[in-house]
């Protein structure tokens, strides 16, 4: 059987170089065909440099075609060839050896002897030229160099900023090379490495989504698995590339920072339909962040969220028009905080344009409450007496407009008959409630309130002149939020 293979590919070569006016690839730009009983081969052509690596790719998209991927120089010898892929493509890298024209046969094992047919893309890429030890790395552009018994690791340098997301792929290129790759930061700590590519039937090594922490010159060491100890040996491709998203602020694992009373400009389009910042705040903060469209046409969205990235409340169209608008948000905690400026609908939506972000601190949320008065949150339980002594207890919490709450003071023990008031934050009544809660308990039962800012809760007893006025005992006080209104 190898010796059938060796002959057709001989009579490839021949046709190859029967055919001088086959097509021009171009680098990058996919070209399709078929292979069948009419087409049993098709014939490529681009022109090479010495030391220069070129990849081609031979992806199937129809049929049971089992191809054969072959390279000739223009005189007739044959630089290359991929056959018998365990999937549906195959991929042939090489460093040229010789300044000339070559020919890209793409045929099917047998070729007119053959059977199978299908379609095919075939992808030409001009990968880059072989390297010297210590060069410097530009990203996107690969670099070739060999490891071998004498040589078994290769060093590089690149700059990076902060924010930077890199993928760093090394490629066997020939031989029986076991590639591992190892990325260090200016002070020489190991920061990353890989040995074989997730996902990949291969052995070729890919670190994805390195995030670079902080300016500054770093290292990658090229090498074998085992390093000097290792036995694989042979040529490589190196490339250092950055996601889209890379650059901070562009991904959630690297937000800009931005401070109170700051403001921020950007854009929003297709690629980059959401920006991510961060800032410190501390619990109580009251704040406001405003998301306002300066240019094109977007629908604005804003997003604040906690330091695990859980979202805290969101906001689509309260600043008027397509502008979004949080509105004196409290803070429940110390922390770190996110900001998500996108567009409505994210990867899914539409438009694009500029923006400007602000957040703007608004003082704390209990500044004009005694500390002596407890603070409240929803959810929150709280047991307490009256009596002569201390005929009423009074809490603060900080509420939202349109939030729905629901209130409940429940006698525990003794003879108290409770009574609920809802305060406003100048302390004026809004609602008093005596027995809604069931026999002598007091209730108040979605209560839509009417703005954003402190409320108070008089935990007190009946006091009037129909029944016992100085009754006591211990009560439960429970403050939930059961909804929301627009």
């Amino acid at each position: 059987m190898r010796r059938l293979v060796c002959g057709l590919l001989l009579w490839g070569a021949l046709v190859a170089y029967a055919q001088p006016n086959a097509p021009e690839l171009v680098d990058q730009q996919p070209v399709s065909g078929r292979i069948d009983n009419s087409t049993p081969r098709a014939t490529y052509s681009f022109v090479g440099s010495k030391g220069e690596a070129v990849r081609l790719t031979l992806a199937l998209t129809q049929g049971n075609l089992d191809p054969v991927l072959t390279v000739f120089e223009e005189g007739g010898r044959l630089v290359a060839s991929q056959d018998d892929s365990s999937s549906a493509t195959l991929v042939l890298t090489l460093t040229l050896e010789t300044d000339t024209r070559y020919l890209v046969v793409v045929g099917r094992f047998g070729y007119a002897l053959g059977t199978t047919s299908g379609g095919y893309t075939l992808t030409f890429e001009r990968v880059g030229v072989v390297s010297q030890q210590g060069s410097t790395l530009r990203y996107d552009v690969p670099v070739i160099d060999v490891i071998s018994n004498t040589q078994p690791q290769v060093y590089y340098t690149f700059r990076a900023q902060t924010g930077d997301l890199l993928t760093i792929y090394m490629e066997r290129n020939s031989g029986t090379l076991d590639p591992y790759v190892m990325v260090l930061d200016s002070d020489r700590f190991l920061i990353a490495s890989n040995d074989d590519a997730e996902g990949e039937n291969t052995r070729n090594a890919r670190i994805d989504n390195l995030l670079i922490e902080r300016d500054g010159v770093y290292i990658i060491v090229a090498t074998r698995y085992g390093q000097a100890a290792g036995d694989s040996a042979g040529s490589f491709v190196l490339t250092i590339s950055t996601s889209p998203f890379s650059g901070l602020g562009n991904s959630a694992r690297a937000p800009a920072t931005i401070q109170y009373n700051q403001t921020v400009e950007n854009t929003l389009n297709s690629v980059n339909y959401e920006r991510f910042y961060r800032f410190s705040g501390k619990q109580d903060d009251v704040i406001t962040v405003t998301l306002d469209q300066r240019s094109g046409r977007f629908d604005a969205y804003l997003v604040l969220a906690d330091s695990q990235l859980v979202p805290l409340i969101e906001d689509d169209d309260s600043g008027g028009g397509r502008n979004a608008r949080i509105d004196r948000f409290r803070l429940p905690s110390d922390g770190t905080y996110h900001i998500i400026a996108m567009r409505f609908g994210g990867a899914t939506g539409d438009g694009e344009g500029g923006y400007r972000l602000t957040l703007q601190y608004n003082g704390t949320a209990y500044a004009n409450v005694p500390q002596d008065i407890p603070r409240l949150l929803y959810g929150t339980t709280v047991n307490d007496y009256i009596s002569d002594e201390d005929p009423s207890s009074l809490y603060a919490f900080w509420g939202r407009q349109g939030d729905v709450i629901t209130v409940t003071m429940t006698q525990l023990d003794g003879n108290l008959d409770p009574v609920l008031e809802l305060l406003d934050s100048q302390r004026r009544r809004l609602l008093r409630d005596d027995d809604s809660g069931g026999g002598k308990n007091a209730a108040i039962e979605r209560y839509v309130l009417p703005y954003t800012g402190v409320y108070y809760l008089n935990a007190k007893r009946y006091d009037g002149s129909l029944g016992n006025p100085n009754t006591s005992g211990s009560f439960r006080l429970v403050l939930a939020q059961v909804g929301r209104q627009p």
